[in-house]
């Protein structure tokens, strides 16, 4: 072995070994990083499809979104803030409300909903697209008065608690087509 380092013939060292192990598991932890980021990603790319959420128009005056069990008011058409006369926004009750009896509670559109139907100001400079809303809003409230439905609420900067349903939503996005 003349002429030959001791080692030079000998199996990698452990120190190496170890080196080329971190380096392939942080390799595929990288790969595996980026794979789970993405998967993530288009999940919620699909849930904020399917999840009511905020018209982005509207969104920094329109608080955080709570889960919620909420109920048609019967008297909806005739409420005393007159919202369903200016916007056809329905009363609702939320089931176990953190809200006053005495504080009014309004099903709207969120953003899923065509725009025509969820932003105030269409509403109130647009005949047609407060009718067509109306008309919708009595077939949704007749269909389901009297039953549970699942929504989100959320307080606006003044203070008023509304909620979103994808079950309204769906609904007058179907809806809307049959009256245009």
């Amino acid at each position: 072995m003349i002429g030959r380092s001791q080692g030079e013939d000998a199996p990698m060292s452990t120190l190496a070994l170890w080196s080329t192990i971190t380096g392939i598991i942080a390799g595929g932890i990288g790969i595996y990083y980026a794979l789970s980021r993405f998967v993530n990603w288009v999940i919620r790319c699909r849930q904020s499809r399917a999840l009511p959420h905020h018209p982005p128009e509207l969104a920094r005056g329109r608080g955080e979104l709570h889960a919620c069990t909420f109920s048609i008011d019967g008297n909806y058409q005739s409420d005393s803030l007159h919202r369903w006369e200016s916007l056809a926004d329905i009363e609702v009750q939320i089931a176990q409300s953190p809200f006053s009896p005495s504080i009014h509670v309004y099903l709207i559109p969120s953003g899923r909903a065509p725009r025509c139907m969820h932003h105030p100001q269409v509403l109130k400079s647009d005949t047609e697209a407060l009718r067509i809303k109306r008309n919708v809003s009595i077939l949704f409230a007749k269909k389901w008065n009297g039953h549970d439905l699942e929504g989100f609420y959320f307080s606006s900067v003044q203070g008023f608690p509304t909620v979103y349903s994808t079950a309204y939503d769906n609904f007058l996005k179907a809806s809307a087509r049959k009256w245009r």
